[in-house]
């Protein structure tokens, strides 16, 4: 027999499915206790109708939500299939009517397919923006290369076009939610700079020098040594913030071969690449 709790959730059910599939596709997130009660109930469902069938696939699905409920995912309901079987077996499962409980087979197709397409679409926000971004660079390192060669109004060109992707990156970035709080951004850049001298660039080092790849070599080392310092400086912000301070003011000087970054005054060299004084402009 149908437990209460499973019948009146599977009432509500009916109704969202008929009036409201696209808020059941979007929003229905629940939590640990919710998502087992309905777990629960749709193998207590199953296996009043057909035991043999049911009962092995319904222990599955017990023990698949106990186990993954403490990361909240998203709450696709069924009845141990989802674990075993594609995508495109799950859907034909669905429209083949292999669930017992209407409702059961709604909420499974549409909530799959509402959650499997707002994750298409993050993922494209994040692939456009790594595109965009890397345009925006790769423009502006073009435009330096058509000045040096003298045509101004093809650099020009470049830089306009580069500006125009810093815009589109930022579009996406703002609606990935991820330009937060400036004490988050900072917690962001402080574990992203952390990341790549501790565990990228030495990777990438290794491979670099086992094939023999000189220049590759010095680029990946540079910036391994120079994402170290800016992980000082992001720490730095941070802990001024979280203490309620200010940041002290001072002035940042870039070295334009390696990209080491100071504070206070440039070196008279500098002390990752060699280069001199001169190299390092000031940021405005």
């Amino acid at each position: 027999m149908n437990s209460p709790g499973f019948f009146l959730l599977s009432q509500i059910g009916r109704l969202a499915v008929k009036t409201l599939p696209t808020l059941i596709n979007v929003t229905f997130h629940v939590k640990t206790g919710a998502r087992f009660l309905i777990a629960h109930g749709v193998c207590s469902h199953s296996r009043a109708h057909d035991p043999q069938k049911y009962t092995s696939a319904c222990s599955k699905e017990s023990s698949y939500f106990l186990k993954t409920s403490q990361y909240d995912l998203p709450p696709l309901f069924f009845s141990g299939v989802l674990a075993n079987y594609s995508e495109t077996e799950i859907v034909e499962r669905a429209q083949k009517e292999i669930f017992i409980d209407n409702l059961y087979r709604a909420f499974v197709y549409l909530r799959f397919d509402g959650e499997k397409r707002m994750n298409r679409t993050i993922e494209n926000l994040k692939d456009a923006f790594g595109g965009e971004s890397q345009a925006n660079r790769r423009y502006l390192a073009f435009a330096r290369k058509a000045e040096n060669e003298g045509f101004t109004q093809v650099a020009k060109l470049f830089r306009a076009a580069a500006e125009a992707e810093t815009v589109h990156a930022l579009n996406h970035l703002r609606i990935m939610g991820q330009i937060k709080s400036t004490i988050e951004n900072l917690d962001v850049a402080v574990s992203g700079e952390t990341f790549e001298f501790k565990q990228m660039y030495p990777k990438y080092l290794g491979t670099a020098k086992q094939e023999g790849d000189h220049q590759a070599t010095w680029s990946f080392d540079v910036a391994n040594k120079v994402e170290q310092v800016h992980a000082g400086l992001f720490s730095k912000a941070v802990e001024a913030l979280r203490n309620n301070k200010e940041l002290a003011k001072t002035d940042y000087y870039v070295c334009s071969v390696c990209g080491n970054t100071v504070e206070e005054m440039a070196p008279e060299k500098c002390p990752i690449c060699g280069a001199p004084k001169p190299k390092f402009f000031k940021v405005t």
